[in-house]
C-alpha cells in the first residue's frame, strides 16, 4: 500500500540522536497573568530567563516542604510511639502480638508451602504486622537476619516459636 493513501503511515524524517546526550522534554504549565508579568520583571532586572527564575523557586519550595513535611512525620510518630509507651498495658500487648507473630511464622516454616521464599515470606509478616502496632520494621528480610534468627528458625521446623520470639524481642529493643 502506498504511504500516499494512509497519510498516518507515511514516514516522518526522525531528528538525529547524539549518542550520549540525553534529550529534555518541555514541560508547558500556565502562570497566572500577574505572577508571569512579575516574573519577567524579576529576569529582567536579575538578567535570567523566566524558566531558571520559576525551576530555583520551585526547588527551593520543595527542598523546604519536604524537610518540613518530614519534620511533621517524625514529631507525629514520636508521639504516637510516646503515647504507646506511657500506655500501662503495653509491655504486655507487644509480648501478645510478638507470640501471635512467633506462633505465626514457626507454623508458617514448619508448613513450608513454597518451594523457595517461606523465611522471607514469614519474615514479611513479621514486619507488617510490627508495623500495624506502629514499631519499626525490624526484622531484615535479606539476608537472614543474624542474633540468633538461624536457630530459631531451625526450632520453628519443629514447631517451637518461643525462640523466635525471643529473637523479635531483641530485635524490637535493638540489642
Amino acid at each position: 500500500m502506498p504511504s500516499s493513501q494512509f497519510p498516518s503511515m507515511a514516514t516522518k524524517p526522525r531528528p538525529r540522536k547524539t549518542p550520549g546526550v540525553a534529550r529534555r522534554k518541555a514541560t508547558t504549565f500556565r502562570l497566572d497573568p500577574r505572577l508571569q508579568n512579575n516574573l519577567s520583571l524579576l529576569g529582567q532586572v536579575l538578567k535570567k530567563p523566566l524558566n531558571s527564575l520559576v525551576n530555583e523557586a520551585v526547588a527551593g519550595y520543595l527542598d523546604k516542604r519536604s524537610a518540613e513535611v518530614e519534620s511533621d512525620l517524625q514529631r507525629i510518630l514520636d508521639r504516637i510511639k510516646a503515647s504507646r509507651r506511657a500506655d500501662p498495658h503495653f509491655d504486655s500487648a507487644i509480648d501478645a502480638f510478638v507470640d501471635s507473630e512467633a506462633r505465626l511464622g514457626a507454623d508458617w516454616i514448619r508448613i513450608h508451602p513454597f518451594a523457595n521464599g517461606n523465611g522471607r515470606t514469614a519474615r514479611m509478616w513479621a514486619n507488617a504486622i510490627f508495623m500495624r502496632y506502629g514499631l519499626d520494621p525490624v526484622v531484615r528480610l535479606r539476608p537472614r537476619p543474624d542474633g540468633g534468627y538461624e536457630a530459631a528458625g531451625a526450632r520453628a521446623m519443629h514447631g517451637d516459636w518461643q525462640f523466635t520470639a525471643a529473637v523479635f524481642r531483641k530485635m524490637l529493643v535493638g540489642g
